[in-house]
């Protein structure tokens, strides 16, 4: 199968998926994952940027964000899902159809998808940009308050006034919607930005401190129980002995805490 235009980013993740489901203590299953592994083909080229570091962060990301979506899905009865740039993401398999879910890509990463066989009931591929605004209106009718939309591994890869440009977009049109996405702080930043430059995805900013900022920034508003503390502590509590206890212990140091790198959900606040 011809793999242009697929990022190496999406492989490394599909791999450290496989990779988990292959775990005799694993986080989650992902069969799928294996399956599509095995039909791509693994390029050798990528064998020194892989690690047990790459896999297990990644994982831990995959994992927790799967929760977070099935916390949103069942606290808000939502019915729609959108995940932006899906890559070669099997979720929607992983956690079940809530109606309808749109996975979103470039064509040439929704023509591999298709090849793959990547369907199921209310599942849709839309072949788009993320900063082609005409995806929101596969939501019209749809009640934003009841939509999730999902941004793994992706706002950091775009200029920061795309990322700006993007939510206030988003809050003008899907007011009240639940949005989960990650943010590379700036204790990261450094390390991340050499691993993606060698990569050849380079990425283009990091989040501010204190870590909150990546919601005031852009407009997303706390969800009650999701608070960015309590999201932390149980992304932590996925990673094994003895980096749990090492994470722990960094988070209660305050200029690491505020500079880290993280998961954040909540809300899509109405523009003013």
């Amino acid at each position: 199968m011809n793999l242009e235009g697929v990022s190496r980013t999406a492989l490394m993740t599909l791999r450290a998926r496989a990779d988990e489901h292959k775990k005799r203590r694993r986080l989650f299953a992902d069969p799928d994952a294996v399956a599509w592994l095995a039909k791509l083909g693994w390029p050798k080229e990528l064998d020194r940027h892989y690690s047990w570091w790459v896999q297990g962060k990644t994982a831990i990301r995959v994992d927790h964000i799967d929760e977070l979506v099935r916390t949103c899905r069942e606290g808000f009865d939502s019915n729609t899902v959108v995940e932006l740039a899906c890559g070669l993401s099997s979720r929607r398999q992983r956690i079940g159809n809530p109606g309808l879910w749109i996975d979103l890509d470039l064509p040439e990463v929704i023509t591999v998808r298709e090849g793959l066989g990547i369907s199921g009931e209310g599942q849709r591929h839309l072949a788009a940009s993320v900063m082609d605004f005409g995806w929101m209106d596969a939501l019209a009718g749809r009640t934003p308050e009841k939509t999730i939309v999902i941004a793994e591994g992706l706002f950091y890869y775009l200029p920061l006034r795309d990322v700006y440009q993007l939510f206030e977009e988003m809050r003008r049109r899907l007011p009240g919607a639940a949005i989960i996405y990650d943010v590379i702080g700036e204790v990261d930043f450094e390390s991340a930005r050499k691993f993606s430059d060698a990569l050849g995805a380079p990425i283009h900013w990091a989040n501010k401190s204190p870590f909150e900022q990546g919601m005031i920034d852009f407009g997303v508003a706390t969800i009650p129980g999701l608070e960015p503390e309590g999201v932390v502590a149980d992304s932590v509590k996925r990673a094994p002995q003895p980096w749990r206890f090492l994470l722990q212990r960094a988070l209660k140091i305050e200029n690491l805490r505020d500079r880290r790198s993280g998961i954040i959900v909540g809300w899509l606040a109405p523009l003013r």
